[in-house]
């Protein structure tokens, strides 16, 4: 195995590496679902919980089965995971107003603001939630 290799696989076996790009796909894919609702003409704020169920599904189901290799309670952590992101979506969905109907910033630009926001909080606050391997 060359030294690229061996340094490669080795970040891939750190679950932050690992939660990390669980994250970035979630982020990336909701954040796309969100531009899209926006498109066809929804409410922000309504294209802000379709963003949400997006990324809690795909989210929950990567870092438990592959960024963790958790092998808690699945309905434990379920219910603790989703409980942090929808604290997260509240303060998402009310900055959201504030950005939009006060400041004036697109809703496009203010969800990114804000899912910035959620993501250093979420970053954190993750690996509590889940039982590694």
């Amino acid at each position: 195995m060359s030294d690229s290799t061996s340094i490669s696989t080795k970040i891939i076996r750190s679950y932050r590496v690992r939660m990390v790009l669980v994250g970035a796909l979630s982020v990336a894919l909701a954040y796309a679902t969100f531009l899209l609702f926006i498109q066809l003409g929804f409410h922000y704020q309504i294209a802000s919980v379709a963003n949400f169920m997006t990324y809690w599904v795909i989210n929950f189901f990567l870092n438990k089965n592959w960024a963790f290799k958790s092998t808690g309670n699945i309905r434990k952590e379920a219910l603790s995971h989703i409980s942090l992101h929808l604290g997260n979506q509240i303060l998402i969905m009310i900055g959201l107003y504030f950005l939009i109907e006060h400041m004036g910033i697109h809703a496009a630009w203010s969800q990114i603001i804000m899912q910035i926001l959620a993501t250093i909080a979420v970053f954190l606050i993750t690996p509590i939630i889940f039982k590694s391997k």
